[in-house]
């Protein structure tokens, strides 16, 4: 990480500025270890002066989840601050299917217009604690990377009143080491592009595109979002990608 990426993470991210309301005791019962309030502060990624809010999700509605989002159950942590961030950010800390090793799912991740970019430092922050506290190191973060061709405007905003805006996620996510297959409509949309992006028919995954000179300006052109993942492991292709833009990152 450069020294510009660690002073920027000290002054947005600290931890001692945050606060945790809800019952920590009861985690270990829900996921099978504990988890005490530094820990829950550093897994959410919280920016300064964070208020955090614990929940036991046993259940979703249909309210909860008009869509049909996939979001797994456990402890949900709601991030709350009016500095940072244009809505609650939500996080749920789940047992990962059959093999019941610790992942985190990224529910909702809504910096305002004053803090575009720091998801990138949120990822890493997140990433560096769930290796240092969940069983194992943690298995993956997960999401569902919003936009693309195929995606309606988000819906309008108070806070962006008369301004038609675009969901981002499936552009962002990628450039910090989230990673998924292309879906069929996305992998069908090479057949127009023969000669530029070179390679790109060839490409099963995002990660694969963007690396293509030329690559990310096609992915933001015709990709479509889906559920990513964040392979949490010491040396995966996400890490070094993410490890890759801290050692780079300078203050624009």
């Amino acid at each position: 990480m450069s020294a510009d990426a660690a002073q920027f993470q000290a002054a947005h991210f600290d931890a001692t500025t945050c606060k945790v309301v809800g019952a920590t005791n009861r985690i270990s019962g829900l996921l099978g270890f504990p988890l005490n309030a530094l820990q829950i502060i550093q897994l959410c990624g919280a920016p300064s002066g964070s208020t955090i809010t614990l929940t036991e999700k046993l259940a979703w509605t249909h309210a909860e989840l008009p869509d049909g989002e996939q979001v797994p159950l456990g402890l949900l942590i709601t991030v709350s601050n009016d500095a940072y961030l244009e809505e609650p950010n939500e996080f749920v800390i789940y047992l990962d299917g059959h093999i019941h090793a610790a992942s985190i799912y990224l529910k909702l991740i809504m910096f305002n217009d004053s803090h575009k970019g720091i998801a990138g430092h949120m990822v890493s922050l997140i990433a560096a604690a769930a290796n240092a506290t969940l069983p194992g190191g943690g298995t993956r973060l997960r999401l569902f990377a919003a936009g693309g061709r195929n995606w309606a405007d988000m819906p309008p905003s108070a806070k962006a009143s008369g301004t038609v805006r675009r969901w981002g996620g499936y552009v962002a996510w990628p450039k910090y080491g989230f990673d998924m297959a292309l879906l069929p409509a996305t992998g069908v949309m090479a057949r127009d592009f023969p000669y530029y992006p070179a390679g790109v028919a060839g490409c099963p995954n995002v990660s694969d595109v963007i690396d293509l000179k030329g690559g990310p300006e096609y992915w933001r052109c015709v990709g479509d979002g889906d559920y990513m993942n964040f392979d949490l492991k010491a040396g995966s292709q996400s890490r070094v990608r993410l490890d890759a833009l801290m050692a780079n990152w300078r203050p624009k």
